[in-house]
């Protein structure tokens, strides 16, 4: 080797193949449906095939933590899950994950369990992070799922994109694009 590493090192790296094509705004391309537009040239548009979490709100009455959660699915059909839970800890946060996971029911049948295991706040000196692990059976088969989302204002919106992160790739086998 030369003593210019960093040349060396940039011929040695390997070309990216010209017929795979680059994720598009960063996302991964696993995230898009590539589908051939119609007298387009043979030109490519993105479809969606995740799920949308359109609204998410929770009211606390007496000694009941109730949530409330709207997803839109690609094929723009609306799920809405709700949840009630007994006040205590971190309990706001807990029931709009099982309101979310209400949500997915309808999209995944009964092929597919899910069960909140847990959800947590985790500080960190950059900002708070919302962590939700849930366990899910796909035809009998076990899986463990974990999600993570950036905390801010709303922690139900917050704990419900979570929830979405965790089960994506899983209910992305259920959607119809």
């Amino acid at each position: 080797m030369s003593t210019n590493g960093a040349a060396d090192l940039a011929q040695a790296a390997p070309q990216a193949d010209s017929r795979v094509p680059a994720p598009v705004s960063g996302r991964r391309r696993t995230a898009l449906v590539m589908k051939e537009a119609p007298g387009a040239g043979g030109r490519y548009r993105r479809t969606r095939k995740r799920l949308r979490l359109v609204y998410a709100s929770d009211e606390r009455v007496g000694d009941v933590f109730r949530a409330h959660v709207v997803l839109e699915g690609p094929d723009g059909g609306r799920y809405e899950g709700r949840a009630e839970l007994s006040v205590n800890g971190q309990t706001y946060l807990r029931a709009a994950c099982r309101a979310t996971l209400a949500a997915l029911r309808p999209l995944v049948g009964e092929a597919v369990e899910m069960d909140l295991i847990g959800v947590g706040r985790m500080c960190f000196e950059g900002g708070d992070v919302i962590v939700v692990q849930i366990a899910s059976r796909v035809h009998g088969r076990p899986e463990l799922l974990q999600g993570a989302a950036v905390a801010g204002d709303t922690p139900e919106l917050d704990s419900a994109r979570a929830v979405l992160h965790a089960t994506n790739r899983l209910v992305g086998r259920f959607l119809k694009a």
